[in-house]
């Protein structure tokens, strides 16, 4: 602001004084320095993730202070911090963690000779001993082609979804893969009363923490065994559904909502 100041003073006297065209000169030049440096500090806080009004707004003096907001690039919990107040941080250097835990990685260890009933996209049961009580589903994602010398294993990656965040970063779990044979024994299994068609889609009423209302949840089904099925996927163990009262259910969503069928 300053030097634009200066250049305008120059431009006038200028007008006034044609002997001062050498200053006129100078401050012209100072001022095409000051507007590339401005556009380069602009650009520098833009990428810092300041946004466009809170830059412009920068240009009045009573704006500026010593404190700048950075946004996180999504939403989730820090789990990590390397800053601490006061501190000056160097380029490139990494201030905080940001997870999103809402869904998570669970790596495991699975021997050699157990490798060929994993693959890509097999369901998996993973049960810890923090919840004995619940069983979480996920599915194969990835599977590490080499081979741990020491321990004659392979690393397998489970994706799964994490409610309530209750699987923390670093905790043991166990791992049972479907393809195996293992997991089928953790699947829940449902009586043939709670499955209902809907859009050509095996589905089932599920609890929610409000009375009377249920969500509606597509699931698929093993083969059908005394009036019961497996639910290979869809379902945890441990979720509450409508079995005798399912019929009904979907007869009032027809009602209201003839789209269904």
């Amino acid at each position: 602001m300053k030097k634009r100041k200066r250049f305008d003073r120059a431009v006038k006297v200028a007008e006034i004084n044609p002997v001062s065209r050498n200053e006129f000169e100078q401050a012209a030049v100072k001022r095409q320095t000051a507007e590339s440096d401005l556009a380069t500090a602009k650009q520098r806080l833009l990428l810092l993730g300041l946004s466009p009004q809170k830059v412009n707004s920068l240009r009045s003096p009573s704006q500026i202070t010593s404190e700048i907001a950075l946004m996180a690039p999504i939403s989730g919990t820090i789990t990590k911090r390397d800053v601490n107040a006061g501190e000056v941080v160097e380029a490139n250097k990494e201030l905080m963690r940001v997870t999103n835990l809402a869904s998570v990685w669970v790596i495991a260890q699975v021997f050699e000779k157990d490798l060929s009933s994993v693959r890509d996209g097999s369901g998996a049961s993973v049960t810890t001993g923090a919840y004995p009580d619940r069983l979480f589903r996920g599915h194969v994602t990835y599977i590490d082609p080499n081979i741990s010398p020491e321990t004659r294993t392979a690393q397998v990656r489970v994706e799964l979804d994490n409610p309530g965040q209750v699987l923390k970063i670093g905790m043991y779990v166990n791992v049972a893969f479907g393809a195996g044979g293992m997991a089928e024994r953790t699947m829940p299994m449902i009586p043939s009363s709670a499955v209902q068609n809907m859009n050509d889609k095996q589905v089932v009423f599920v609890a929610t923490d409000k009375p009377n209302v249920f969500n509606i949840k597509p699931v698929r089904l093993g083969k059908e065994n005394n009036g019961r099925f497996v639910v290979l996927e869809g379902l945890n163990v441990g979720d509450k559904i409508v079995t005798d009262g399912s019929f009904l259910l979907r007869a009032e969503i027809l009602k209201k909502d003839p789209t269904h069928h």
